[in-house]
């Protein structure tokens, strides 16, 4: 795990969040997660806590608007580039 507590998968999903303007709520609100379950859930995917199943995966991937690829880890310098630029 980095230095900073966040796995690639976690890293990548933080990144992508802020790019598409969300909060952690907001994110997990479109999960169908209600009120702080929703804040500390998306939290505990980004610190590397809770590794994201196959199904919320692709959850998540709609909910950001991007690939299921993405939100695994495998499109690390994708979302870095998105958010960069």
């Amino acid at each position: 795990m980095a230095e900073d507590g966040m796995n690639g998968v976690g890293r990548d999903l933080r990144c992508l969040r802020l790019w598409r303007g969300m909060s952690q709520q907001q994110l997990g609100e479109k999960l169908g997660l209600v009120g702080h379950y929703a804040i500390t859930t998306i939290s505990r995917m980004e610190r590397g806590e809770v590794t994201p199943s196959v199904e919320r995966s692709r959850e998540l991937a709609l909910a950001l608007r991007v690939s299921v690829l993405d939100c695994v880890g495998v499109g690390i310098a994708h979302a870095w580039s998105l958010f960069r630029s």
